[in-house]
């Protein structure tokens, strides 16, 4: 068979087959193209579902840590089974009242909290337009495993009793001090707000470590 007569029997056939031909091709990919639109938007809503799920039904923190509220740095202490550098004779200065002092845990796989396992400490104290924060990191080592208040490393450093304290400063319509440093194990970091750039944080640093 030539060339010749190929194209002759193409030519002849029916146009009729050929646009019979042509809406079932088309319809089979239509078909496709229904079931994967069905398919992502199943898992658009399940999406939906589990973020619904979370926050709403199980709350948006359910999964956050356990918080325990103390009135003095003595009871707290007590209650963690250690003595931190914070106490409530070296935390104080003049006119200063404690706003709060609490103690993050969380719960083991049976949903039971050991305070003799505490994730975190936060105490502030203030003092008129001075406000001090002082946290502890239970179980860090590094002084760049903390990034509390958004402070980048600003290279200021200060030996005090053989412990490195890593200093920044910012002012973001307040004037920000924030001093850290790793001993025994734990994380420290006292945080200084006040509206006017009159604190000193070595201040607070040294009746804690002097």
């Amino acid at each position: 068979m030539t060339e010749k007569d190929i194209l002759r029997a193409i030519g002849g056939i029916d146009a009729a087959l050929i646009t019979e031909a042509a809406p079932e091709r088309r319809l089979r990919r239509m078909t496709w193209q229904k079931w994967a639109t069905l398919a992502a938007c199943f898992c658009l809503i399940a999406f939906i579902a589990v973020g619904y799920y979370n926050v709403v039904l199980r709350g948006a923190n359910a999964t956050g840590p356990v918080i325990f509220d103390y009135a003095t740095f003595a009871e707290m202490n007590a209650a963690i089974g250690k003595d931190t550098l914070y106490n409530d004779e070296n935390t104080a200065f003049a006119q200063s009242e404690i706003v709060s002092i609490s103690i993050s845990c969380f719960e083991d796989e049976n949903g039971e909290v050991n305070l003799r396992e505490p994730n975190q400490l936060k105490a502030t104290v203030s003092d008129g337009s001075i406000r001090v924060s002082y946290y502890i990191l239970f179980g860090r080592d590094n002084v760049k495993k903390s990034y509390i208040g958004g402070y980048e490393e600003q290279k200021l450093r200060r030996e005090i009793g053989g412990v490195t304290v890593h200093y920044s400063k910012i002012y973001d319509g307040f004037y920000h001090s924030q001093a850290k440093f790793v001993y025994d194990g734990d994380l420290y970091v006292i945080d200084v707000t006040s509206s006017e750039d009159i604190h000193d944080i070595h201040d607070y640093i040294e009746s804690i470590l002097g």
